[in-house]
Parts: structure tokens; C-alpha cells; sequence
């Protein structure tokens, strides 16, 4: 049902080299130079360390794709997956996340704001959606390949990294607004690990992710925290719907290797 090149190399390695590349692209960042060419400098670099660093995870994974072939089976299931993928683009990312005003608001920025906002979120989307949808989540399905809900597991444990990944941003803002992007963040780990299971691919979920960091704060410095209790009421829903579609996936990944599915 996998690909074969899922185990060619083993859950552990992909995990230190994970860790590897995340820091070094940290250090990355350290690197400050100042004007208006420095700012350049620093776009460029960002650049080079992200291509690098999506070829040493295409080197541990081989292919973007997980299976064989796709979970999911019929129109009418692509339909349904279309559809919630639609309405969390409109509700989510249109909604709570503003990314039709985000983006008018940068496109009225001078040439370079555009630039920088527009590389930064681009590098952020291949960056972490290759390091975390493809090598973490792939180590992960390794290592919970016993499990019967072992794609659910797997989302999970990735996007628990992934929250956490986002601590990172207490050098530049507050604990409260850090700690709401840790929990955000690991919730939308489990929508775009779905997506990334059901589609067998990283386009989509790069796409999306780099749709919702196109906003001028990504290039300059952090945000500020919200109510937690409106925090709670918007991402709970998405939280549970997430957690139904990997269980779903883990019933489609039984049928497909001919075992019962769980009730």
C-alpha cells in the first residue's frame, strides 16, 4: 500500500535529520543585515537554505507521494474531500485567518514589502510543510505502521511537533500570543495532514500554507494574542472534524490492505 521508498531509510534517521535541518534553518535567521540591500541579502539566503534543505528531505523520502495510490476511490468521495477542503479555504482561511485582506494589504505595500512578504510565506510553506508533511509525518507512519489508526497517530504526533516548532516565536512576541499559535497551529497540523493523506501529495497543503502566512507581520515580527475563549470556540470544530477525516483515512488504509476496518 505505501510507496517502497517509504522505508528506505529508517523512522529514526528522518527524525535526527529533521531535527537537523530545523535548527540550522533557525540559524539561518540569526543572520541580520541592514539596508535596503541587506534586506535582499537576507531574501536571497532564505531562498538558498529552504531549496537546500527541500533536497536533503527529498533525500530522505524519495517522493512526495505516500502511497501506491490514492486512498480515496470514486467521485463521489473526491467530491466530498473537495468540498470540506473549499469550506475550510472560505471559513478558515478567508475568515479567521483574512487571507483575501491579507493580501490586499501587502499588495498596497511598496515593490519590496511585496517581495519579502511573498518569499518569506512561500519559504515558509515549502520549508515546513516539507520538513513536517513529508519527512515527520512520514517517520511517524513508520513507526506507528503496527497501530490499526496508524495515519491518525501519525497526524498527531507530527503536528504536536509542529505546534511546538512555533515556540520558536517567543524571541519576537509574547508567551500568550506564542502558546495560542502553539495550539492553533497543532490543529491545523491535523487539517493539513488529511489533506495531505487523502490528496497523497504536498502541493495542496503547501499552497494553503503559504496562502495563510502572506501577511505583512510574517516579514517584520509577530502577533498579538486574542481571547482564548474566541480562540477555543473557532478551532474546536476543526479540531474534531480533523480527528474524524484521519480516522476515516485509517478505515480506507484497512480496506486497501484487504484487513476490517474498525467500527
Amino acid at each position: 500500500m505505501f510507496k517502497t521508498e517509504l522505508n528506505q531509510t529508517s523512522a529514526g534517521a528522518k527524525l535526527l535529520v529533521a531535527l537537523v535541518v530545523y535548527f540550522a534553518y533557525l540559524a539561518s535567521n540569526l543572520l541580520n543585515f541592514t539596508g535596503p540591500i541587506g534586506q535582499w541579502i537576507e531574501v536571497g539566503i532564505q531562498v538558498v537554505v529552504v531549496a537546500i534543505a527541500v533536497a536533503v528531505v527529498m533525500w530522505q523520502i524519495k517522493t512526495v507521494q505516500l502511497f501506491k495510490e490514492s486512498l480515496v476511490a470514486g467521485r463521489s468521495w473526491w467530491s466530498l474531500i473537495i468540498s470540506f477542503i473549499l469550506v475550510f479555504v472560505l471559513v478558515y482561511m478567508f475568515g479567521v485567518f483574512s487571507v483575501g485582506g491579507n493580501i490586499e494589504a501587502v499588495l498596497k505595500e511598496s515593490l519590496t514589502k511585496v517581495v519579502s512578504v511573498a518569499v518569506t510565506a512561500c519559504c515558509a510553506g515549502f520549508f515546513e510543510e516539507f520538513l513536517v508533511r513529508g519527512l515527520v509525518l512520514d517517520a511517524f507512519v513508520q513507526l506507528w505502521q503496527n497501530r490499526r489508526i496508524q495515519l491518525l497517530s501519525a497526524a498527531v504526533s507530527s503536528s504536536v511537533i509542529f505546534g511546538l516548532l512555533h515556540l520558536s516565536n517567543l524571541t519576537f512576541q509574547s508567551v500568550d500570543a506564542t502558546m495560542q499559535q502553539v495550539f492553533y497551529a497543532l490543529i491545523l497540523g491535523l487539517t493539513l495532514s488529511f489533506i495531505r493523506l487523502l490528496t497523497n501529495g504536498l502541493w495542496v497543503v503547501i499552497l494553503l500554507h503559504s496562502l495563510i502566512d502572506f501577511q505583512s507581520t510574517i516579514a517584520t515580527g509577530g502577533s498579538a494574542a486574542t481571547n482564548w475563549g474566541s480562540l477555543l470556540l473557532v478551532f474546536l470544530p476543526l479540531f474534531v472534524i480533523s480527528l474524524l477525516w484521519l480516522w476515516f483515512a485509517d478505515r480506507l488504509l484497512l480496506k486497501k490492505k484487504g484487513e476490517a476496518p474498525f467500527s
